[in-house]
């Protein structure tokens, strides 16, 4: 209210307090008094007691004041001064009141106010109080609406309190406050973005005017597109852990799923407000109530709930228990939970807190620093349709190709499973693959369907001009709209090599006819294979030439840290002096390895004198003939034995047993080393004893046929053909002599082969308290062999082998057609039967009771093809009981150790076995 006075320079004075009657309390509205004279101005009620519109007398007498208020109820205005005055109202029990106020001025006229007031309560109506926004990718924003609704007569303000959500980057409220007007709604826009892919559980508090704050509940499931790589973790025995962990939390919120069901709202609505939430470790997705135990508090850790599962490429839920935990399911649970962890604490710091974070501790609420996409920044990178990749990792991966060879490639089957539900679309950077040496085939990837796998081919290659060493690269497979994985592909590149022994090898002087080996030893110290091979000469035809140095065998593959003795063999065949190299080739490795040889050949020479001619005078019949001397004289430094091609009988014999050996392949075999006055070689006399068995049984089986058939022609009558009488009486006449010949022979001791014993041939027997024997002991090409022949040529002991014993056995000779033991042996062993420790023993004990082994028996090693090493010793022990036993054992020198025998293209001669030690005399 203005009021206005003349133009005069008078005060204008209001009456005093005493001589008007206002007062009250209220809510300030009013006017404005202005002054323009002396006149006096007050304000006073017309009436004491106001009346509300639509009500009995009797029950709405209420005291003015109570209803309006004048401040300030008088004052005095100077020319031209204004002042304000306020008139507040005080509405009452949803009445109308009206009064009238006059304003008197002291001098001047007296101005009426009409005093008007309503009077109405605060209404206001919301349509939800609970959002679902169930499943959404947790790094998008989802927007639901609800209504704020005003059916009263005044307006009311209403405003949505955020403090009790636990991460203000989960929640966004349009508009957050306001006022609605009468009979007005309020739409309002609720953005939630889960920022974790966990269960969400918040609680806004909806505040109008003096109500009771009401609780809106908000809650949501954030996914993530999770990927599962079938590689190693780079923290194998923290990832166990993990997955241990990972399984306990899985059985845990299943049980709990089907033992707590019912509404999450309504139990909620009985906690502390103020403090959002994610689901407890005992509330899985979609199951228990999220609000069945209290809502954290400021100090209270809760640990993360493992994600519902599903059916892989399903949406339907299912139930678990220990055996059906799949492998997939607990791997990408480990990586989920880590990956709350990441965003809720920030990035671990090293590679391995993944394994061993996601699986152990709880996660302190109140402490997040995590900050994922506010839903302001995810509403516009939703809008442009790219989706940005997150800067955390779910999972460190190892790609291991171990050890590859220079210029080879390693490759591994990568596999990537997508265990969610939804889309998965993976990017490949191959140019910074391949800038670092690895490559993938396919090198794209078309986006991962639900349940779908794709199968990546990664291959690691260097060139061989290229250092060895280790090649490493960090590859990140961004996953769009989800975290990166990231594998460490390794791979350590070696250039394979060989480690020889001996890089040259000096055979000395070795006979024409003879051949000497040198036993070497290859080493791989690389930690890849070796494959290496010797080049054989050839000539310009590309055609291979007779060797005189060669390499046995002449390719092999060397495993890391493997050894292999190799032999070196040279096989003179003209008395010179010889030099050559024997290359190797090294797969991928273009350095070649070269062994230096040299020898010489040396021939067996005999000087006839006086002359090689003499001439014998004529003799009478039935004289004393005559007789010519000459001598034989050896200019060489070697031993050699004379013998009479014409007359020598043994000679002859040899001959005809070498004839029928299997082993001469075109006139040429490769036997052991002789020494002057040993016999035929007994490999060859058991293989021609084994063959005229056969021949013999194979005649007399022919044989008998010719007879039945003789017979049978006789019964019906009809004249056998003449050619099967013929045959017949040749069978009986020759065949029948030859065949008794032969199973004489076969029967006999195979020594019959070529002379029967004769005790004067063999030393006299040693008694058995003064008999020595022998057992050495040594690993192959050790010269164990040649040991134990040179000890026997000085005491005239017998060299015997445990097959040769048994190769005698089964020759079954007369001497043991008595033994039935025996023959139970031969017959095992011929039948293949697994052979004891007895049955060698006996087979030795009675080979030793021959009168060769008069002076004692020497035993040459422990390998045969009967019985292992050790239950050969036993058998060796028990055939020697109550006699005296030496055990020798035979280790390789450090020099070459050299064993000689004949060669491929001489007939067998003296062995050479230079570099031995000599043997002590037993």
């Amino acid at each position: 209210v203005i009021i206005l006075l003349p133009d005069r320079k008078l005060d204008a004075v209001l009456p005093s307090p005493s001589e008007t009657k206002a007062s009250g309390m209220g809510r300030v509205t009013g006017g404005t008094m202005m002054t323009a004279g002396s006149a006096a101005v007050s304000f006073m009620s017309e009436d004491s007691v106001a009346r509300g519109w639509g009500e009995s007398p009797a029950s709405d007498q209420i005291d003015l004041s109570q209803i309006f208020d004048i401040l300030p109820i008088f004052g005095k205005l100077k020319p031209l001064e204004s002042q304000t005055v306020q008139f507040s109202y005080y509405g009452l029990h949803d009445r109308s009141y009206k009064a009238s106020a006059v304003c008197s001025v002291e001098g001047g006229p007296e101005y009426n106010v009409q005093l008007i007031g309503n009077a109405a309560p605060c209404k206001y109506n919301i349509d939800k109080t609970d959002l679902n926004f169930n499943d959404i990718p947790f790094t998008e924003v989802a927007e639901q609406d609800l209504y704020l609704s005003n059916p009263g007569k005044v307006p009311v303000h209403f405003n949505f309190n955020l403090s009790g959500i636990s991460r203000q980057v989960f929640v966004e409220i349009i508009p957050q406050a306001g006022l609605i007007k009468p009979e007005e709604r309020q739409k309002v826009v609720v953005r939630f973005c889960a920022g974790i892919p966990d269960q969400i559980f918040e609680t806004v508090l909806v505040e109008v005017e003096y109500y009771e704050p009401r609780k809106l509940t908000i809650r949501g499931r954030g996914t993530f597109p999770g990927i599962v790589i079938s590689l190693p973790r780079q923290d194998e025995a923290a990832h166990a852990l993990a997955l241990e962990a990972a399984a306990e939390r899985v059985m845990a919120s299943s049980s709990d799923s089907t033992s707590s069901p019912g509404p999450a709202l309504k139990r909620s609505e009985t906690q502390e407000l103020g403090m959002g939430r994610t689901a407890s470790s005992r509330a899985p997705f979609g199951g228990a109530d999220p609000g069945a135990t209290a809502l954290p508090q400021e100090d209270e850790t809760v640990s993360l709930a493992p994600a519902k599962r599903t059916m892989i490429g399903t949406q339907n839920s299912f139930r678990l228990d220990p055996a059906s935990l799949q492998k997939l399911e607990l791997e990408l649970e480990v990586d989920r939970y880590f990956l709350c962890e990441a965003l809720l604490n920030g990035p671990p710091r090293t590679n391995s807190d993944q394994n061993t974070r996601s699986g152990l501790g709880a996660t302190q609420r109140n402490s997040a620093t995590g900050t994922p996409l506010s839903p302001t920044r995810a509403a516009r990178t939703a809008k442009k349709g790219t989706p940005e990749v997150l800067d955390v990792v779910g999972a460190y991966y190892l790609c291991d190709f171990g050890y590859i060879a220079l210029g080879q490639s390693g490759k591994k089957k990568v596999e990537i499973h997508n265990c969610c539900a939804e889309m998965v679309t993976l990017t490949i950077d191959k140019k910074t693959l391949k800038d670092n040496g690895f490559t993938l085939e396919p090198d794209s990837l078309k986006p991962l369907a639900p349940g779908k796998s794709a199968v990546l081919n990664a291959t690691a290659t260097r060139l061989k001009d290229e250092p060895e060493g280790i090649q490493e690269l960090e590859w990140v497979i961004p996953v769009r709209g989800g975290p990166v994985y990231k594998v460490q592909l390794r791979a350590d590149f070696v250039l394979p090599d060989l480690v020889m022994s001996h890089d040259s090898v000096d055979f000395g002087r070795i006979l024409v006819g003879q051949r000497k080996r040198i036993t070497m030893e290859f080493r791989n110290d690389k930690m890849v294979p070796v494959e290496w091979s010797y080049m054989e000469p050839k000539d310009r035809f590309g055609k291979p030439v007779e060797a005189t140095f060669s390499l046995s065998p002449v390719s092999g593959v060397l495993q890391p840290g493997e050894r292999r003795q190799v032999v070196a063999s040279f096989t003179p065949t003209a008395p010179q002096q010889y030099t050559g190299n024997l290359q190797l080739r090294l797969r991928d490795n273009p350095q070649r390895k070269t062994i230096q040889v040299l020898g010489r050949g040396d021939l067996l020479r005999l000087e006839v004198r006086p002359g090689s001619n003499f001439e014998l005078g004529p003799i009478m019949p039935s004289g004393d003939g005559h007789a010519q001397e000459f001598t034989l004289y050896n200019p060489t430094d070697y031993a050699i034995e004379v013998y009479s091609a014409e007359f020598d009988t043994k000679y002859l014999e040899e001959e005809k047993v070498l004839a029928e050996y299997d082993g001469f392949a075109g006139g040429v075999a490769e036997l052991p080393l002789r020494f002057v006055g040993d016999g035929t070689w007994r490999k060859v006399t058991t293989n021609v004893a084994e063959k005229r068995r056969e021949l013999a049984k194979q005649r007399e089986a022919e044989r008998q046929a010719a007879l039945e058939q003789q017979a049978a022609a006789a019964t019906e009558g009809a004249v056998p053909p003449a050619s099967a009488e013929e045959d017949a009486q040749a069978e009986d006449d020759d065949g029948g002599a030859a065949l008794a010949e032969a199973l004489a022979t076969v029967e006999g001791d195979e020594e019959n082969l070529l002379a029967d014993f004769d005790e004067s041939s063999y030393p006299f027997r040693v008694p058995l308290k003064d008999r020595l024997n022998a057992l050495i002991v040594g690993p192959p090409k050790s010269g164990v062999s040649t040991t134990a022949r040179q000890l026997a040529r000085q005491d005239r002991r017998m060299v015997l082998k445990v097959d040769d014993a048994l190769a005698w056995l089964l020759t079954w000779p007369r001497y043991l057609h008595s033994d039935r033991y025996a023959k139970r042996i031969a017959d095992m062993a011929r039948a293949g039967e697994k052979l004891s420790t007895a049955d060698v023993a006996h087979a030795i004990r009675r080979r030793k009771e021959l009168p060769d082994c008069n002076a004692g028996v020497i035993i040459d090693g422990v390998e045969n093809q009967y019985l292992e090493a050790g239950e050969t010793a036993e058998a060796i022990l028990e055939a020697f009981k109550g006699e005296r036993l030496a055990v020798l054992t035979w280790a390789l020198p450090k020099e070459p150790v050299e064993e000689g025998g004949p060669a491929a293209d001489a007939p067998p001669a003296a062995e050479v076995d230079e570099g031995q030690p000599k043997p002590p005399k037993p």
